[in-house]
């Protein structure tokens, strides 16, 4: 199994630039929910998934 430090996309420079994109987009799909709370997880989780699938991680 690789180690996690193997999953990051030759996109990004380390697994800090990858892991500081996922609250970035977690707060701008709350900013499209008009700031709607009770979604912070779903936020977060999809935040996530976009991030890792859109870089070739996953």
């Amino acid at each position: 199994m690789p180690k996690p430090s193997q999953l990051v996309s030759p996109l990004f420079t380390s697994e800090e630039e990858l892991q500081a994109r996922i609250p970035k987009l977690a707060y701008e799909l709350y900013e499209q929910r008009k700031r709607q709370h009770g979604y912070d997880r779903e936020d977060w989780f999809r935040a996530e998934k976009d991030v890792l699938t859109q870089k070739g991680v996953r």
